[in-house]
């Protein structure tokens, strides 16, 4: 994303953010490049994605531990392909902005962060996302991918939505195909139902 996507008056508060934190060295951006640092990034990464979404009422989803054990795993096995872009932001010494992202041919993909909850007025959120694109133009990636979801944050940061698509595979077996079938005839009924209360 090019920074002449962003309407003048969020590139103009972009630029002053970067000059007021960033330029004076109140801010400095941190990435994972060794195990122990993915380590501990990933620490980061979590708590402060569990104090937001628990700010909001919300569980979190590492609050589930075998998705925190998964992400982990992932984002150590693709720090050893070079395809891990975790990065962290601190202000004063102390983070209050991280987030995990992984990288493809020509686009930098965000999967997930956390921000501090108790200092919106410094915009931690703001930190995160415009320290991970300067990067991803740093490394030469063309695209930097919000991925699914339509939450405000991606169209202020002049996100375009991309057409998804659903791909299910199912396996040869007798009983793999008659999963397949059964999900499918799942499908057909939602889809059913769904039609009935529109015409309602």
């Amino acid at each position: 994303m090019a920074a002449k996507c962003l309407s003048k008056s969020r590139r103009e508060r972009v630029r002053q953010l970067h000059r007021r934190q960033f330029d004076t060295g109140r801010a400095v951006t941190r990435r994972a490049d060794s195990a122990a640092e993915v380590r501990d990034g990933f620490n980061i990464l979590v708590d402060l994605h569990q104090r937001r979404r628990e700010s909001l009422g919300e569980s979190g989803c590492f609050s589930d531990p075998a998705f925190g054990s998964f992400l982990s795993e992932a984002a150590l096995r693709f720090s050893d392909l070079g395809q891990l872009r975790l990065q962290w932001v601190e202000l004063e010494g102390r983070p209050v902005a991280a987030q995990i992202d992984f990288a493809g041919a020509e686009t930098s993909y965000h999967y997930q962060s956390g921000i501090d909850p108790t200092i919106p007025r410094e915009r931690p959120g703001w930190l995160g996302t415009s320290a991970a694109l300067k990067f991803a133009i740093e490394d030469g990636f063309t695209h930097f991918d919000f991925l699914r979801g339509d939450e405000p944050y991606k169209s202020h940061w002049r996100a375009e939505p991309v057409e998804t698509f659903n791909i299910r595979v199912a396996g040869d077996s007798t009983s793999s195909r008659l999963r397949h079938e059964m999900w499918t005839i799942q499908q057909r009924l939602k889809s059913w139902v769904k039609s009935r209360f529109r015409r309602v």
